[in-house]
């Protein structure tokens, strides 16, 4: 469980992130900042199947939205920036988040 929030996009309906925000934020997440993971995106059709998938980063940065109101999942609104080693960023859902492959 993560200990590390570094940044979190408050919801439309908050003026700034809460304390309570964070609290509830910080428990929901499967990932910690400066993890090393590896992309997972199956799906053949995905437009980032090709260029991400097996890929490997780093998660540097937790950001939040509102895709838990659509879905009723709270770890939905949950996006992990990932870094790879060429510098680009992909924000990405946990569910495309994988251990590494040594």
């Amino acid at each position: 469980m993560s200990v590390g929030i570094r940044h979190l996009v408050p919801r439309i309906t908050d003026s700034k992130p809460t304390a309570s925000n964070l609290e509830l934020i910080d428990t929901m997440c499967e990932h910690d900042i400066g993890e090393r993971v590896r992309i997972d995106i199956p799906d053949e059709t995905d437009p980032d199947h090709d260029r991400y998938h097996g890929e490997h980063g780093r998660i540097t940065d937790i950001l939040e939205d509102e895709a838990d109101m659509l879905t009723g999942d709270k770890q939905d609104s949950i996006i992990y920036r990932i870094q790879f080693s060429n510098g680009e960023e992909l924000d990405i859902r946990h569910q495309a988040i994988r251990p590494p492959i040594r």
